[in-house]
């Protein structure tokens, strides 16, 4: 899978994901608290102010919002280190109540855990260029950098395209991408 990540702001960005040949399988926006997930091979749409989930980059602990902080190699949940240079090892509880350990190798995150029940749940390592993000039910998702490039102007807003349908996010034929289910 291919994935494209176009980030203007904090909460406002785009990721489209598509096979090896540039065929799409799905576009999402996140702006203004709100999402737009367009399904290119089912040809439908939705919109939600929250609770998607993208199964393909093993996120359901976290709220897909997230997922440039992961993609870029940043802790996804605020600590007190945000401000500045992270120490060795840091363990937080985020605002949840969810247990959190960091660790930093010459001043950049190295990796991360998102503890549950005082096992690992999901868990981030650095890997050249890229990443390793890991699921305690066994699925992994690895991923390389391969170019970045500062954005031009705005983001121009996702259209849903003629001839697609909208169905409701929590549909279960969407359910791939619904809160709470497990990676596939």
């Amino acid at each position: 899978m291919r994935m494209v990540l176009r980030l203007e702001a904090v909460g406002r960005f785009q990721v489209t994901a598509s096979d090896a040949l540039g065929r799409a399988f799905w576009s999402l926006e996140a702006r203004d608290q709100g999402f737009l997930l367009l399904q290119h091979r089912q040809r439908t749409y939705c919109r939600t102010g929250g609770g998607l989930i993208l199964p393909e980059v093993a996120l359901s602990p976290l709220p897909v919002e997230t997922l440039p902080s992961v993609l870029l190699g940043y802790l996804p949940m605020p600590s007190a280190h945000d401000d500045g240079e992270l120490p060795g090892e840091i363990d937080f509880l985020d605002g949840g109540g969810r247990r959190w350990t960091a660790r930093a190798e010459f001043g950049e995150l190295a990796a991360w855990t998102l503890w549950s029940e005082g096992r690992p749940m999901l868990w981030w390592t650095r890997q050249e260029r890229g990443g390793i993000l890991s699921h305690r039910q066994g699925v992994q998702f690895r991923w390389r950098q391969i170019v970045r490039e500062p954005l031009s102007g705005g983001l121009e807003r996702l259209r849903v395209p003629d001839g697609y349908r909208q169905e409701s996010c929590d549909e279960p034929h969407v359910s791939q991408l619904r809160e709470g289910q497990s990676p596939s």
